[in-house]
């Protein structure tokens, strides 16, 4: 070794790739298997609406019709029910 430079060396036992991948479900995968999931086994008309929060902190709402097949983001309850409304009234 250089310079004093420390030499750190990682091995197989300092991984603990249980929590590594469990941080991965809980960031990553859970919402992309419960999406699946409810897709192939819900077979609804009703439309969805999922609260969401952006890299800011702030939430929004992201709505989904499978009816119409659109598919929006709203930045308040009140803008959904407006939503929700006129998509009940126009059938």
């Amino acid at each position: 070794m250089r310079n004093g430079a420390i030499r750190a060396t990682v091995t197989p036992k300092d991984v603990n790739l249980g929590v590594f991948f469990q941080k991965i479900w809980q960031i990553v995968a859970k919402d992309i298997v419960w999406e699946y999931f409810l897709k192939i086994t819900v077979r609804s008309s009703e439309p969805r609406i999922y609260e969401k929060q952006n890299s800011q902190g702030k939430i929004y709402w992201q709505v989904y019709d499978p009816v119409t097949n659109f598919c929006g983001s709203f930045a308040s309850e009140n803008e959904v029910r407006i939503w929700l409304e006129k998509r009940y009234y126009s059938k």
